[in-house]
Formats: C-alpha cells, structure tokens, sequence
C-alpha cells in the first residue's frame, strides 16, 4: 500500500493524502525515504492532519488510526478539505489581483537621506519669488525651523511664515489659515511639521481661489484644484501626511473629524531628513 500512494503522488501532485493504519504510513514513508513528518492539527479523534516534504514539495498528509471514527468520518473530512481549498484558492486569486491591479499615486520627488535638506534650497532657486512657511510654535520653540529657513535664506527668496496654526484645526481655524496665505501672494509652500501643519498647508495649495473655500470642499472635494506647489517637511514620523492627499479638520457642529480628499492635495515634493525628526 505504501508503494501504492507513491506511484499516486506522481499522477495527483495537487491532492491531500489520506493514509489509514501505520503500517501503511510506515511503508509510504520507507518508499519515499522520509522518516519524519510534522503534525499540524487534530481533524478529529484520532486523526491528525500533517505535512511531509517530498522532493521539492510540501504535501498535505491526513493520517488515520485505524480503530477511529464513525461512519460519516470520510464525508466529514472531505468536506474540510474542499472548504480549506477554497479559502486557499480565493486568497490566491486576491493575492495575484493585488499584485496586478493597484494604482499608485505619489510625491513627484522624494528626497531622502543624509543632508537631504541640501535639496531645499535648490528646489526654491527654480523660479520661485515668495515662500510661504507652514509650521507651528512648538516647531519653532524646539529649534527645528532653523535649519530649513536657513536654506531658504541661501536661495535669496523672499518667504513669510504662518506659525499660529491650530492642531488638529477646524475647518473654520484652516480657512483662517488659508486666507492668510492667500493674502501674502506667496507662489510655493513649505510645509514643517506634523500631521495638522502639512494638512493645512495642502488645504492652502487649493484654495488659492475664491471659488470656493474649506467649507465647500467638505461637500465636494473633487473641486478642488492646484493651484500652488508644496513641499513637505515632516517632523514626525508615522501619520504619512507628507504623502497623502488627505486633509482632515474638525467639523465641531457635527462633532465629527472629516476628511478632505483630492488627488491635487499630494505634494509635489518631499524632504526626509533625520535630523528633522
């Protein structure tokens, strides 16, 4: 019987084993020249599922004692068997359609690194006249905004900084926000800081207009187009904000936390520096 399941295995490469008694699964394993087998769970009293490699294969071994189970114990198994096969097919097919059909939208530039802040200086030399910087005072009270206001200074730009920006803001505080940028005419935005500063500061990239405001957008944010370029700082790690295109604010009538999003809002440049964070 051992040599028969052998011969079985060339002809079903795919199939479960079901081998009942020992001395049959002790012949089986002589003729295949294993001499272990790794038990994985008790399909029921006396039955256990396991796995053997073969060759460069790993096959599915249910093992019987031969004194064991009812008369329903073959159906009852089968049934397992062909429910545990189509989870296994359906979690492959999800697999192969997860790994062909997926969109990716991102920064146009990231830059990363050592001396990765080297970079802002030179992105703010091509063409433009006035920056606006997007931070807070805790950025500023630790020190952090010196080394990139320095490199603004080095590009000889003019830039005006928006530092009383509300965390986890409202959409009336972003507004706020937003039609002070709006006021200084500044063509870029450099965004320093955590989650709620780079939100703003997307908000502000697409509503330099007065077509419509944060308000609208809550309703309708396909609307909302680019109009100013961003580059962002971040100064934590884990929200991801410097590469979504989200902007959430506090809707406090609703006493609910929205989300803004809009493909337009994804920044156009990135700068990941350590000594940022």
């Amino acid at each position: 019987l051992g040599y028969v399941v052998r011969e079985l295995i060339g002809e079903e490469p795919d199939s479960t084993l079901l081998i009942t008694g020992g001395d049959c699964l002790t012949g089986f394993m002589a003729h295949i020249g294993r001499d272990e087998i790794a038990p994985v769970c008790e399909m029921a009293p006396g039955t256990v599922l396991s796995e053997i490699d073969i060759g460069n294969r790993t096959f599915a071994v249910i093992t019987k004692s031969g004194g064991f189970g009812g008369e329903t114990l073959m159906v009852d198994l089968a049934e397992k068997i062909q429910a545990a096969k189509k989870i296994r097919d359906w979690k492959r097919k999800r697999r192969i359609s997860m790994l062909t059909q997926y969109t990716l939208k991102m920064p146009h530039a990231v830059y990363s690194g050592k001396d990765a802040l080297d970079k802002l200086t030179q992105i703010i030399g091509t063409g433009v006249k006035k920056t606006a910087v997007f931070t807070d005072r805790g950025i500023i009270g630790a020190g952090l905004l010196e080394l990139p206001l320095s490199k603004i200074k080095e590009s000889g730009c003019e830039y005006v900084i928006f530092d009383d920006l509300a965390a986890e803001p409202t959409y009336e505080q972003a507004q706020k926000a937003v039609d002070a940028f709006k006021e200084s005419r500044a063509d870029f935005i450099v965004a320093v800081g955590g989650g709620s500063v780079m939100d703003t500061a997307k908000l502000a990239s697409v509503l330099a207009t007065d077509e419509y405001g944060v308000k609208e957008l809550l309703d309708n944010p396909q609307m909302a187009k680019k109009c100013v370029k961003t580059l962002m700082i971040p100064t934590t790690a884990g929200t991801g904000a410097e590469a979504t295109p989200n902007a959430i604010v506090a809707v406090p009538e609703k006493e609910l936390k929205v989300g803004i999003v809009n493909d337009n809002m994804i920044a156009d440049y990135v700068i990941l520096d350590a000594v940022m964070i």
